[in-house]
């Protein structure tokens, strides 16, 4: 980060930027064990649901790993303005594009497109995927970031205080901005869970319930215990 600050006549000038890169690698294992929702839809009560082992929704996933990268820069500029003995007038723009971060281990990319959806188009690459859904190597798509860059974002900013009486005991302000909330990168731990990245399988009204959610699932239990 750096900051310079420079005062000429009535004006206090302000300019500055900052620069930054950041590295995200982790492995989830949040739902490899399970998440089980009781809601009492069976027996209209969650405590009786409960005991009578009656569940509304089972979920289970194997390990879902994100590997990225994001850079990050912006510059500013500002200016007080001494305007006149009871106005000040302030002032600036700051520029912060948005580089969405890379996935290094080219997992953990689910894009939808709503427009994609009502033209019914389907993903060649994983062409059993939802209507609407497309991935990295499709037509169109911005690849490993998910979403596209974004350069013209410019945040302008203005603001005034007014003295009226010029004796330093009233003050009238306003101001205006406008900002850009910034996309953090654990936002990816969604899409890196989701298939056909984490394997997540959602069993609802299973016919076991607690005893054996996963008895009439085609093929078993896609999660079988491994005992070393």
């Amino acid at each position: 980060n750096d900051d310079v600050s420079v005062v000429r006549s009535a004006h206090q000038m302000t300019f500055g930027g900052n620069l930054s890169y950041g590295y995200l690698k982790a492995r989830y294992i949040t739902y490899a064990a399970n998440r089980i929702v009781i809601n009492g839809s069976v027996t209209g009560h969650g405590l009786g649901d409960l005991l009578a082992g009656r569940v509304s929704q089972y979920l289970q996933k194997g390990t879902s790993i994100s590997n990225s990268q994001v850079p990050q820069f912006a510059m500013y500029a500002s200016d007080t303005w001494k305007a006149a003995s009871k106005l000040t007038l302030s002032y600036g723009v700051r520029w912060e594009p948005y580089l969405p971060l890379k996935m290094l281990n080219k997992m953990g990319i689910n894009t939808f497109s709503y427009d994609r959806f009502k033209q019914g188009i389907k993903s060649t690459v994983y062409p059993t995927a939802p209507t609407g859904w497309y991935y990295p190597g499709d037509s169109g798509h911005p690849g490993w970031r998910g979403p596209f860059n974004k350069w013209a974002t410019f945040a302008p900013r203005a603001g005034f205080a007014w003295d009226p009486h010029g004796n330093g005991r009233t003050s009238i302000r306003g101001s205006f901005s406008y900002a850009y909330s910034p996309v953090l990168a654990n936002w990816r731990e969604d899409p890196a869970a989701t298939n056909p990245w984490g394997n997540s399988t959602r069993v609802i009204n299973p016919s076991g319930g607690l005893d054996d959610p996963w008895r009439g699932y085609p093929g078993g239990n896609p999660f079988p215990q491994v005992h070393l």
